[in-house]
């Protein structure tokens, strides 16, 4: 009798009031790797060489709407002031990561570099699939003040640059991160970003009712025992 209570203990507190989990990548890539990633200029975002003061390549890669990176064919023009506020000038690319959370408890960030800077959007599109997404919330804006290799951070190309943004508590669905990078001080551009979501379910109520289950039986076979012993 010990033994079985134990399994039966054991079986109901692995799956008596378990959930799904699963872990959303958001590290940047070519979109031959990954469709999720796209640009508004080409539509196919590219793998660049980073400039050598640059944040190293990561989890994330440097990633442009051409060959903008270091040696590269493309070297695009900079965008003058205002690149903050609603009257900023159009940004030189625009990149996004549509990405889609299967479960209703979601936790996680993401860090983006960026030559020179970027204004960071959570754009989160209509149920309508054919509608236009619609700017939902400024994560972080760029910055116009340029340093010697690229705009100070945060949001910059150095190593201590990136800005670190928090994704907790997206709901369940599709959402899309969108970065309007900025061309200011010549040079290469692209951009760089790593991050991960956890995504998990939530446990029924219902669920957990095996799981009390399991550990009244547990203390009853506890309780008839110390009977015996006495």
């Amino acid at each position: 009798m010990k033994y079985v209570c134990w399994m039966v203990c054991a079986l109901f507190v692995a799956f008596g009031c378990s959930a799904w989990a699963t872990m959303i990548d958001l590290n940047s890539n070519s979109t031959a790797a990954d469709p999720r990633q796209t640009n508004n200029l080409t539509g196919a975002n590219v793998l660049i060489t980073p400039h050598p003061a640059w944040n190293p390549n990561g989890a994330g890669l440097w990633i442009s709407y051409a060959d903008t990176g270091n040696g590269g064919a493309l070297s695009p023009p900079n965008v003058p002031d205002p690149i903050t506020g609603t009257d900023a000038n159009p940004p030189t690319a625009i990149l996004y990561l549509t990405f889609t959370l299967p479960y209703d408890y979601n936790s996680g960030s993401i860090t983006v570099w960026a030559d020179d800077t970027a204004s960071v959007w959570l754009d989160v599109p209509s149920a309508d699939a054919d509608a236009a997404p619609v700017h939902e919330t400024l994560l972080i804006d760029a910055n116009p003040v340029q340093g010697s290799a690229c705009a100070d951070a945060p949001v910059s190309c150095s190593p201590g640059g990136g800005a670190k943004l928090s994704l907790n508590g997206l709901t369940q669905g599709v959402h899309t991160i969108e970065i309007d990078a900025y061309q200011r001080g010549g040079g290469p551009f692209g951009v760089q970003y790593e991050g991960s979501i956890d995504s998990e379910e939530a446990p029924e109520p219902a669920t957990c009712v095996p799981f009390a289950a399991g550990l009244a039986l547990l203390y009853w076979w506890r309780w008839r025992r110390a009977l015996a012993v006495a």
